[in-house]
């Protein structure tokens, strides 16, 4: 399914992915964002995959946009969102997208197993939601 998958990600142990201040807590404050990109990285669907985590619902939003700290496109920085299993940052799409960050190997197969294809609604109640500071992140 995917090449030149991190160590790290090939068996990540939560549905949130993408938030890098929760990342940094989990590696004992040692997280280095460079780790999560590779221009190598292949990945069946691509396209399929960057189109899923663009249009499943926002499950947070504000209308706060700045300049991506890699390019000059403008993305939005408060924008979570959910397929009512996983839950990301907007900006996931663009990074994966634009700038090779590479994404989980259970988070692809789950969005596999959903035929690529967004959910039209959240189901998930507010207190479910996996955010990383959550009980529900697993």
């Amino acid at each position: 399914m995917t090449k030149h998958t991190p160590p790290s990600l090939q068996h990540w142990p939560y549905h949130w992915y993408g938030f890098w201040v929760a990342e940094t807590f989990e590696a004992n404050g040692t997280f280095n964002v460079e780790r999560y990109r590779d221009p190598q990285w292949q990945c069946e669907n691509k396209e399929a995959i960057i189109a899923y985590l663009k249009n499943c619902p926002g499950m947070a939003c504000q209308q706060n946009s700045k300049k991506c700290s890699r390019c000059d496109e403008m993305v939005s920085y408060s924008t979570y969102m959910t397929d009512n299993v996983w839950c990301w940052p907007a900006t996931l799409a663009h990074n994966v997208e634009h700038h090779y960050f590479v994404l989980p190997d259970n988070f692809i197969a789950h969005i596999a197993e959903n035929n690529y294809t967004p959910p039209e609604k959240l189901t998930l109640p507010m207190d479910k939601w996996p955010w990383p500071d959550s009980d529900n992140n697993t």
